[in-house]
C-alpha cells in the first residue's frame, strides 16, 4: 500500500498527534543530556540548533583549512530499488553503553541516524574499544517503508527520533506499507522493539 493509499485527513491527524507527542516527550528528556548530547531535533526544546557551550569550533579552526570529513559509514540499507535517504536529522548519545553481542558492555560515543527505508542505526561516531569510526554498532528494521510513487521514494521515517536517556529509549514514528503510522519505542542500547504504538 503506498500513501495514496491512506485517507488523507485520518493520516494528517494520525501524523499530527505522533509529532505532537515526540514534541512534548522531547521537552521532558532534554533536560537529561549532557553538554555533548544532542537528543531531539535540533538540539534542544526550542529547536534553535545553538550549541552556546561550543569552544572548539571557531573561525579560527574553519580558517586552517583542516576542517572535514572524519570518518564514513558503510551504505545504509535500501528498500527494493530505493535507496536510503536521511531525511530525520541525525542525533548523538555521548557515552552510550551497547548491550548488543558483539559490542555488550562497552561504551561509544554514538550517532542515530533514521533512514527513510524504516532502519535505525546506532553508528560509532570515534574510535573506541578497538572499533572503527563509522562501524555500524546495532541496526533495527521497523517495517517495509511506505512508497511515495510519485516521488520515486521510500518514506519509512522522515521525523527526527526522540531520545530519553534516562530510560534508555528512543522513540520513533515510521510509515509502514502494512502498519500506516506507528510510534516505536526501541532500547537505546539494542536497538530492540520495546514499545508499540498507533501513531
Amino acid at each position: 500500500r503506498d500513501l495514496h493509499s491512506f485517507p488523507t485527513r485520518r493520516s494528517s491527524d494520525l501524523l499530527f498527534l505522533s509529532l505532537f507527542c515526540m514534541s512534548v516527550a522531547a521537552a521532558a528528556v532534554a533536560e537529561t543530556a549532557t553538554r555533548a548530547d544532542v537528543l531531539t531535533a535540533h538540539a534542544n526544546r526550542q529547536r534553535t540548533g545553538w550549541f552556546s557551550q561550543e569552544r572548539k569550533l571557531t573561525r579560527a579552526i574553519l580558517a586552517q583549512g583542516r576542517f572535514g570529513k572524519l570518518w564514513e559509514s558503510p551504505e545504509l540499507d535500501g528498500f527494493e530499488n530505493y535507496p536510503a535517504r536521511l531525511y530525520a536529522s541525525p542525533l548523538y548519545v555521548d557515552g552510550l553503553t551497547i548491550q548488543t553481542k558483539e559490542h555488550k558492555g562497552k561504551t561509544f560515543r554514538v550517532v542515530i541516524a533514521a533512514t527513510s527505508t524504516g532502519y535505525v542505526y546506532a553508528i560509532n561516531a570515534t574510535k573506541s574499544n578497538g572499533v572503527a569510526p563509522g562501524a555500524i554498532l546495532w541496526k533495527t528494521q521497523l517495517d517495509d517503508p511506505c512508497i511515495l510513487h510519485w516521488d520515486a521514494s521510500a518514506m519509512g521515517i522522515v521525523g527526527t527520533p526522540v531520545i530519553d536517556k534516562a530510560r534508555r529509549y528512543l522513540y520513533v514514528v515510521s510509515c509502514g506499507v502494512t502498519t500506516s503510522f506507528r510510534m516505536y519505542g526501541l532500547d537505546l542500547s539494542t536497538g530492540a522493539v520495546l514499545e508499540i504504538g498507533r501513531a
